[in-house]
Parts: C-alpha cells; structure tokens; sequence
C-alpha cells in the first residue's frame, strides 16, 4: 500500500493559547521534524490563532525555497520571501514566523532580535537532512535553546508507521535540492525504512547517531 499524501494531524499545542493570553512575554518556538510532516501546516495554525486574536503577524519564507505551495498563496497576508533576516524591521509586529528556519545562517540573531523586543517568534525547520546529518549549527543551536519545540512526524511512504526522516528520491548529493516544477524529490519514511532504502548509498549515514567524524556540512 502507498501511504503517500497522508499525514498525522498535529493539533495546536495548548501552551499557544496560553501564550496569546500572556501577551507579549517573548517566546521561541520550534516546530521541527522530517520533509512532508505537517510543520508548515502547524506554523500557519499557529499565526491564525494569534491573527483571530488580533495580534499583527509576519511570516518570512527563504528565496531559496521555489516550491509552489497552497499554503503560500496569494491570499495569505503578511507573508514576505527574503535572502536573509537581518535587515527585517519587526517593530509593527507582535509574532514572527520563519518557515523553513535551516535556510537561513542569521536565524539566531533574529530569535535574539525578537527575545529583546518582546516578540513571540515561531519557526519550522529540519533537524536532519536526506543523509541524516545535522543541518548546521545556527538551526541546531536555536533548537537547543528554543523554550519549546514540538516534534511533528509525518507517515513512511512504504509502511504507513510513523515518518520521522527525510530520504531523497535519486543520487543527487548537493544538501539543498529544490525544484520549483518537482513535488516529489523528497519521501518521508520510518527509520527502519530509511536504512532500508538507503543502504547501498554510502553519502547516507547507517549509524546516525554516530557523529564522531561528522562535521556540519558546507551548503
């Protein structure tokens, strides 16, 4: 059986109320996990409810992201596309939201930049890549110090268990692959299914807990 398409539903975490009631405590916030695993969807329920509570939100997206996404479309407001976050005047905005958060090396001082102008920040990202390497250090250094982080997990493709990792469909090796016309170079999969299928490819870690020879990846 294909499980592709199917997804776990992933409700609104409790604390975001919480937060909204607190108003403007800053926060970071993670929602992190594999390729096709609801991490989006989750970032975009999260800006609705602050939106329907009326605080003014901002969601930034990477240039180097060109898929085409009916999450993205034209009629979500305040929703900016940019090469980085630095230049990013925050100070209209009670929420930020970054999708895609491993795109961007100055992630880290955006947090920072939101934390002193007490802003909740929210963002989405991968923790590993296709080979099951940390992406880099900035987005794992902003996971270990976000307040919260929520895990979202997707299904495997092959086996319909629970997909918590990201394989890439060809022998392409290059970390960042995106195709604006291809909605289907990346699988989710299970760890049992991941090995499985990646077995023969030796740019794919076995042990993938194993990180004493890794160093993080030039993109």
């Amino acid at each position: 059986m294909n499980f592709k398409n199917k997804c776990f539903a992933t409700p609104l975490p409790d604390y975001v109320l919480k937060y909204i009631k607190e108003n403007h405590t800053p926060k970071v916030v993670g929602y992190t996990g594999s390729m096709r695993s609801r991490k989006t969807g989750l970032l975009i329920d999260t800006m609705m409810a602050f939106a329907f509570h009326n605080f003014k939100c901002l969601i930034l997206r990477s240039t180097k992201d060109t898929r085409r996404s009916v999450l993205f479309d034209d009629t979500l407001k305040n929703t900016m596309k940019v090469e980085n976050l630095k230049n990013i005047d925050i100070s209209n905005y009670g929420v930020l939201f970054v999708d895609e958060g491993q795109f961007f090396d100055d992630i880290c001082q955006f947090a920072n930049l939101c934390i002193r102008e007490k802003k909740y920040f929210f963002y989405t990202s991968l923790k590993l890549d296709f080979r099951a390497i940390p992406w880099g250090l900035p987005i794992i250094s902003l996971i270990m110090g976000s307040d919260r982080i929520e895990t979202c997990v997707g299904t495997c493709i092959k086996c319909g268990k629970e997909g918590t990792m990201s394989s890439r469909v060809g022998d392409k090796k290059k970390q960042i692959l995106i195709d604006s016309a291809k909605d289907d170079e990346y699988e989710n999969l299970c760890r049992s299914c991941y090995i499985e299928t990646n077995k023969e490819r030796k740019h794919c870690f076995k042990d993938i807990f194993d990180m004493s020879k890794n160093e993080f990846p030039v993109k």
